[in-house]
């Protein structure tokens, strides 16, 4: 299956297009990439995701692109008008998927429709926030503290990014934080209607290059949002590009309570503002200490919802590894059974760095439950509670070591039972098979293999 990706605009939301770079670089899909990048904005945005995803990433002229030589077509953004409106009436329906910035249908004839978050108004609409990991947490934790260290007494870092996100005037931010003078604002437009020069904690950046942007991202404790009532589109029916920004390099949100009744979001912090709304102004009092355990929880079950929505049109149409050399993926390849994407490990502790090098070939996300071992790879995860794997909502394969008993396996073997997937589990040790399928209490096979068993859960 040939696929492509259409981004046709030449200014403005390249920032759409991380999210499915890293879904591409963790998965192994061929997606040809139609985007500018001669043009100064697009060649900035291409360098960066080029040296965050360190992958090679051709991205060829729109302007040659051809309908006909693909079989699924990714449109980027609904209302990008380069792509024309005689390819949506003859192929949209058959094999275009877009991805909506707006709960409003801005476009027809589209075979699926995707938006950039869950909308209200079209409640059945699949949606995937488009963040990923712009940097993990144990970079996150070092950046800080290294601002920390050189200078102690530094102010905290808040964020604006995008127009709509400029604040109104300097009253709305002495009204909303109370310790104003301990904090430091970085706002980030094409243009600005306000001028800030007067205040030496606000810095204003005009036409911001793209590595210096995601450079301030990085080091801020904080990315704040604003209702604007000039934004054409409210916010139940768009998104400001700064949330899904905001989760992918490890910044608490801080957004108006009336935004967080259409994400319920869990790590972000909410404000009532006098400027738009009659319940009383929120005064805020911020800290260096962000609730970085939070935020990446969250973080990580946007991505991983994102994962899924993404292979149920496009993994899912591809074949499994054929050629894979593990014998557990050899044998479900016999029994044309799909194969998990992420595969969680039990206790296994002898030659960690050999299993994990072989595992991120066949596996999009590796677990390592008591393993004992801290990891800075996204992707892989290191843990020891077992009921975190409650959280994974999609299949698993679970590669249990047990050095112990059968009551390990047991204990185990009962939370995989209460999850609705279809989960293969690996025992790499001798059991009672018979005891550890009563407890499964599911339709399953099994085989033997060199002293370990692997149990499939039917169709």
């Amino acid at each position: 299956m040939k696929i492509a990706l259409y981004h046709g605009f030449t200014d403005i939301h390249f920032e759409m297009l991380g999210y499915f770079l890293e879904y591409i670089k963790y998965t192994k899909i061929n997606i040809n990439i139609y985007a500018f990048s001669e043009n100064d904005h697009g060649k900035q945005w291409k360098e960066y995701y080029v040296n965050l995803f360190d992958i090679n990433i051709k991205w060829t002229d729109p302007t040659i692109f051809n309908p006909y030589n693909y079989d699924l077509i990714i449109l980027l953004t609904d209302d990008d008008k380069t792509f024309k409106d005689d390819w949506l009436e003859e192929f949209g329906q058959k094999k275009v998927i877009c991805i909506d910035h707006c709960g409003l249908i801005r476009r027809n004839n589209m075979m699926l429709r995707i938006g950039t978050r869950f909308f209200n108004r079209r409640p059945n609409t699949l949606w995937a926030l488009p963040c990923y990991y712009g940097i993990n947490k144990f970079n996150k934790i070092k950046i800080l503290e290294e601002n920390t260290k050189i200078q102690p007494l530094s102010k905290i870092k808040i964020l604006c990014i995008g127009i709509q996100n400029r604040p109104p005037c300097i009253e709305f931010l002495t009204d909303l934080f109370e310790n104003f003078d301990d904090l430091e604002f970085h706002i980030i437009a094409r243009f600005f209607n306000v001028n800030y020069d007067s205040y030496k904690n606000i810095f204003t950046y005009q036409l911001c290059p793209t590595n210096i942007m995601f450079d301030l991202v990085k080091k801020s404790n904080y990315i704040l949002c604003l209702d604007n009532p000039l934004n054409d589109f409210p916010i139940a029916n768009s998104i400001s590009g700064a949330i899904p920004i905001s989760f992918s390099y490890g910044c608490q949100l801080i957004i108006p309570s009336t935004w967080n009744k259409f994400y319920n979001f869990k790590s972000a912090i909410v404000y009532n503002d006098n400027y738009l709304q009659k319940n009383g102004q929120t005064k805020l009092n911020l800290s260096n200490n962000i609730d970085l355990d939070k935020i990446y929880s969250e973080l990580y079950e946007l991505v991983a919802h994102r994962n899924v929505v993404f292979d149920n049109f496009l993994k899912n149409k591809l074949e499994n590894n054929k050629n894979s050399l593990n014998w557990q993926i050899q044998i479900l390849n016999m029994i044309e059974f799909p194969i998990p994407n992420i595969i969680i490990n039990y206790n296994l502790k002898e030659n960690i760095n050999e299993i994990i090098h072989n595992f991120k070939l066949e596996f999009r996300e590796i677990h390592l439950i008591n393993c004992n071992i801290e990891i800075n790879e996204n992707y892989i995860y290191s843990y020891n509670q077992i009921n975190n794997i409650l959280k994974i909502n999609e299949s698993i394969m679970l590669n249990i070591n047990n050095e112990y008993s059968d009551l390990v396996y047991e204990e185990i073997i009962k939370i995989i039972s209460i999850r609705n997937y279809k989960d293969v589990i690996i025992i790499n040790n001798s059991c009672d098979i018979n005891k550890i399928l009563s407890i499964y209490n599911r339709h399953s096979i099994y085989y033997n293999y060199e002293n370990k068993i692997i149990i499939i859960p039917q169709r």
